[in-house]
């Protein structure tokens, strides 16, 4: 029976965000296991236009000025993957719950030490609003 490995393949784009920086190496590391690293880069400031036009799609939510306002002007760490994206989602969900209790609550919103792409069309959208930092 021929396995067809290019399906199961998929390009994830992941952002750790500054909460989650002290624990980027581990956070990483989990998934360097399950996934190969094409890029990875640190931004010393998120853009406030950036971070926007990444969670665009919740901009009707009362969360989401909130939210990109907190997200922007902090370091996060940008990466990209290949790798199963089952594999990649269901690792961070267990590295938010690591984590749940070391974030700091935000009384707007739910924070999350780790953002990643759900599928093709959202890998275009964050690497092409984060280009110029991937490297």
């Amino acid at each position: 029976m021929k396995i067809n490995v290019e399906r199961e393949i998929e390009d994830i784009f992941v952002m750790v965000f500054s909460w989650g920086i002290p624990y980027a190496e581990d956070i990483f590391r989990d998934l360097d296991v399950i996934g190969k690293r094409n890029c990875l880069s640190k931004i010393e400031n998120v853009p406030l236009e950036l971070i926007s036009k990444q969670y665009e799609k919740h901009s009707s939510k009362p969360f989401y000025h909130p939210m990109v306002l907190d997200h922007s002007n902090r370091p996060a760490i940008i990466a990209t993957y290949s790798g199963n994206l089952e594999s990649f989602l269901r690792t961070k969900k267990e590295i938010r719950k690591r984590y749940d209790s070391i974030v700091p609550e935000h009384p707007d919103f739910i924070r999350d030490v780790i953002h990643s792409s759900d599928g093709k069309e959202e890998y275009n959208l964050h690497t092409s609003i984060w280009r110029e930092y991937l490297i």
